[in-house]
């Protein structure tokens, strides 16, 4: 059995003494601290921690009455015995209603000694109980703190406030072990001398001799030379009198120690401090162990929440019940809703068109059915909703993700408005260069044939002048040879436009008023449509003017009207107006090689049959035509 502390509570020395040898003549092991006032005793139950009372009935200025009510206000508990030269039976019952545990007169000292070891008994099988209880509480009130400790900064400081009140503690430390780093770690150190260490590696202090043992180890003066014996030679900054470590383990993996030291001599640490601490290190550890798995989570959480945020595509993640589970910051602004008016909503009533949701329902419930899905582990082009009720092509990429029992599926969105206006202009581009190519090789033959046609015309011309000049005047073959004149005139105009379509003709460009040039022609323009048609003009005032070749303009003109014609065999009616137009940027983007800008628009209307699109997207084709044949 280990020492008891006894605080003696005397005035007289010598009845101290007389006391301390009756108490040493029944072999009880005992160390004693003698006060006299009402100071030294507080500082007593402080610093020397009895394990009994003794105390006077009569001090000068502090009594047995008073000892008693400042034990039991300052380490209630304590067992505190009335020894007393004199005291009559009501004082001392009085005495023992107020919570003594006995009283011994001084002329029967030979029943001090039974007194203090029934009262330390008694003591003893209630504080076990009391103990029990209270570690009981303590682990769970460990358990509980686990739960909602968001970190070890949090955990530690209440466990140490706990383990507080079972034992002295004021010089309390966990230290934890990194296996993967070597490092003894330490997280939570409170101590009344020195500063918490720096992480270090293992050595051969009595921290890491509970670390590599894995048993408890309560370092006490006397044990000093049993420990340099096993290599256990360096403490934790000052020496302390006493040191208690316990493991903390997480199965049969030592994570780290729970440590407690004193540096006061009357505070001391026994082996039911010991059996305390390992009591509640086991929850100790698995608090620790918890925490630190929760931290890990939510700094892998934020993590996988900080690339997903950082990708450049949306990412929407939906649960097994159609409900948004995670939405990014590129979701945010691809469809317009903010993360937290989303979460929690169906998916499908967010960003799904009202067209394709039950076929997205259906697609749910055939795969929590059967397995399959037919989006699912693939790049897909569909069509999405924004919040303003607006469409748009989004490539889809969706993984379904087992988690438990449930599923969550994962998709990342990508916006190809772009890449569709892209593709589309390339697929324009492509076929205004294959038009320019069929022109360039339709050019190149027609403008050989206009050369050659030229050659041959050009003998057609002198041959009929030289004729003419050797032919009389009156003669009949002068009106024959006219009218061959005149079919070549007008095959020499063929051979004008066909080199102006070959681009071999230099055109000549002038400044012209378009409303005058239609006013000029409006006389022919009549007899060639005939009198079944009606013709109007509508020449806008204010038209400015344009640089064209008079000719060419004159010639697209008639081409129009003649068309317009031929629409109308049963007659109708035929407008050509002009106006000022303003083209936009968005007009020449569609209509390339279009440049924005100021331009007099020429129109030519009729109530003809008109043209279905795949005749409009020819009708620059040089020689299409859909007359019939021998009609032009």
């Amino acid at each position: 059995m280990s020492a008891i502390r006894i605080l003696m509570v005397e005035d007289d020395p010598n009845d101290a003494a007389l006391v301390e040898r009756e108490i040493r003549r029944a072999d009880i092991a005992a160390t004693f601290l003698r006060v006299d006032t009402r100071e030294g005793m507080s500082a007593a139950l402080r610093e020397f921690s009895p394990d009994i009372i003794l105390t006077d009935h009569s001090l000068p200025a502090f009594g047995a009455a008073d000892a008693l009510e400042l034990a039991q206000q300052l380490s209630p508990g304590i067992p505190v015995i009335i020894v007393t030269g004199r005291l009559g039976d009501e004082s001392a019952v009085r005495y023992l209603q107020a919570g003594a545990a006995d009283y011994v007169v001084k002329d029967d000292l030979h029943r001090l000694s039974p007194a203090v070891l029934r009262a330390l008994n008694i003591r003893q099988s209630h504080g076990a109980q009391a103990r029990s209880y209270q570690l009981q509480a303590a682990t769970y009130r460990i358990a509980q703190v686990a739960m909602n400790a968001p970190g070890l900064d949090e955990l530690l400081p209440t466990v140490h406030q706990i383990v507080g009140e079972l034992m002295p503690a004021k010089n309390f430390y966990i230290a934890l072990y990194d296996e993967a780093a070597d490092l003894i770690t330490f997280p939570y150190f409170i101590d009344e001398i020195d500063a918490a260490p720096a992480p270090r590696a293992p050595g051969a202090g009595l921290t890491e001799h509970v670390l590599r043992t894995g048993r408890a180890l309560l370092s006490k003066p006397e044990s000093e030379a049993e420990l340099a014996a096993l290599g256990v030679l360096q403490s934790i900054g000052a020496p302390s009198v006493d040191w208690l470590g316990v493991p903390l383990k997480q199965g049969d993996r030592t994570i780290g120690v729970l440590a407690v030291q004193t540096y006061t001599a009357g505070v001391r640490y026994e082996e039911h401090h010991k059996e305390m601490l390992q009591f509640v290190s086991t929850q100790v550890a698995a608090a620790i162990e918890r925490t630190r798995a929760e931290q890990a989570l939510r700094a892998s959480e934020a993590r996988l929440k900080a690339v997903l945020h950082s990708a450049l595509d949306a990412h929407v993640a939906m649960d097994d019940t159609g409900r948004v589970a995670s939405w990014n910051q590129q979701a945010e602004s691809m469809f317009g809703w903010a993360e937290r008016e989303v979460l929690g909503q169906r998916l499908a009533d967010i960003i799904v068109p009202h067209a394709h949701r039950e076929a997205h329902a259906a697609g749910l419930r055939r795969f929590l059915t059967t397995g399959e899905g037919p989006i699912l582990n693939q790049r897909i082009e569909l069509t999405a909703l924004r919040r303003d009720g607006s469409e748009f092509p989004v490539e889809l990429a969706v993984a379904p993700v087992r988690v438990g029992t449930s599923w969550l599926f994962s998709a990342f969105v990508r916006d190809i408005t772009a890449r569709r206006e892209a593709e589309e202009a390339l697929r324009v581009s492509e076929v205004q260069l294959r038009q320019a190519q069929k022109m360039e090789a339709i050019g190149r033959l027609a403008g050989g044939v206009a050369h050659d046609f030229n050659n041959v015309l050009t003998a057609i011309f002198g041959y009929v002048d030289i004729l003419r000049e050797e032919i009389p005047p009156d003669s009949a073959a002068q009106q024959d040879l006219a009218e061959v004149r005149k079919a070549s005139e007008r095959a020499a105009s063929l051979t004008k436009q066909l080199l102006a379509f070959s681009r071999q003709q230099v055109l000549e460009p002038v400044v012209l008023k378009p409303n005058a040039l239609v006013e000029d022609f409006e006389k022919m323009l009549r007899r060639l449509i005939g009198e079944d048609v009606e013709l109007r003009l509508s020449l806008a005032e204010g038209a400015g003017n344009v640089r064209a070749d008079p000719g060419q303009l004159q010639q697209v003109l008639m081409n129009l009207v003649v068309n317009a014609r031929d629409a109308m065999p049963t007659g109708g009616k035929l407008i050509i107006e002009t106006a000022n137009a303003e083209l936009s940027e968005q007009y020449a983007e569609l209509h390339q090689p279009v440049v924005p800008g100021g331009y007099v628009m020429l129109a030519v209307s009729d109530t003809g049959s008109g043209m279905t699109p795949e005749i409009r997207g020819r009708i620059f084709e040089p020689f299409f035509t859909t007359k019939e044949k021998g009609k032009g």
